[in-house]
């Protein structure tokens, strides 16, 4: 029996509340499938995907727009799929700084595991 757990997500545009605090946007920016070759390498015999998503939030009090990233990965194992999601809200004020970022996961196929360094050295 082919078990599947899902998360819900939105794939062009996606807004919500947080506690009446922020107004989060969320972009798609990529998605891909991770190349086959280096996944063989690292033993993984399963196809995984990619979604990154840039957010967007609006502070309330000052109306100021600070960005974050969203990836979420799904592994299609034979009898199961698995999706894991990493948010790193409020990261910059400075979109392009985002776009750069998103651009460098993207290349180096970085899951949400590996983002939280990535993100700490880019910000050094």
């Amino acid at each position: 029996m082919l078990a599947i757990f899902i998360i819900s997500l939105y794939s062009i545009k996606h807004s919500e509340q947080k506690k009446g605090e922020f107004n989060v946007n969320k972009v798609l920016v990529s998605e891909f499938f991770m190349e086959e070759g280096n996944l063989r390498k690292n033993g993984i015999f399963y196809p995984i995907k990619l979604n990154y998503y840039k957010t967007e939030e609006i502070e309330k009090e000052t109306g100021k727009e600070k960005y974050g990233i969203e990836i979420v990965k799904t592994e299609y194992q034979k009898d199961i799929s698995q999706i894991d999601v990493g948010r790193y809200n409020n990261l910059s004020y400075n979109e392009s700084k985002i776009d750069e970022l998103l651009e460098i996961f993207k290349r180096n196929e970085v899951t949400a595991v590996g983002a939280q360094d990535c993100i700490l050295d880019f910000f050094k």
